[in-house]
């Protein structure tokens, strides 16, 4: 976002980045002021280096980046879901990936029986 308003992303920002990052490292942890106020700088960076990259996606299909959100948090969800009913942590990781496959044909089919037809499910490009 401050990409595409202020034109900020770039080598700097990823730089600045790395530059936290480092320093965050070696902030003692009883310190939880200044390392809280050097992850927010972190993270600002982060989001100011990838600004280009959203810049290109918003070029090619403006729909795409409202789809990866929706995607991640279904994603997100389904793994939060596996974590509360999984009684054995090998579980976790099975449950997770198999809900998430599960929820995102569950989502293409309600999605090809409204907008595509019976073959839309099969096209993913």
């Amino acid at each position: 976002y401050l990409h595409v308003l202020l034109n900020l992303g770039g080598l700097l920002t990823t730089i600045a980045c790395i530059g936290t990052s480092v320093w965050l490292l070696s902030i003692p942890p009883f310190e939880e002021r200044k390392r809280l106020t050097l992850l927010m700088a972190a993270a600002l960076f982060q989001g100011a280096s990838i600004g280009p990259l959203i810049d290109l996606a918003i070029q090619i299909d403006p729909s795409l980046i409202f789809s990866s959100f929706v995607a991640t948090a279904l994603a997100f969800g389904c793994f939060s879901g596996a974590a509360l009913v999984a009684k054995r942590r090998e579980y976790l990781y099975l449950g997770g990936l198999v809900s998430s496959g599960l929820s995102i044909l569950m989502w293409l089919h309600f999605a090809s029986a409204i907008f595509g037809g019976s073959m839309a499910i099969f096209k993913f490009e």
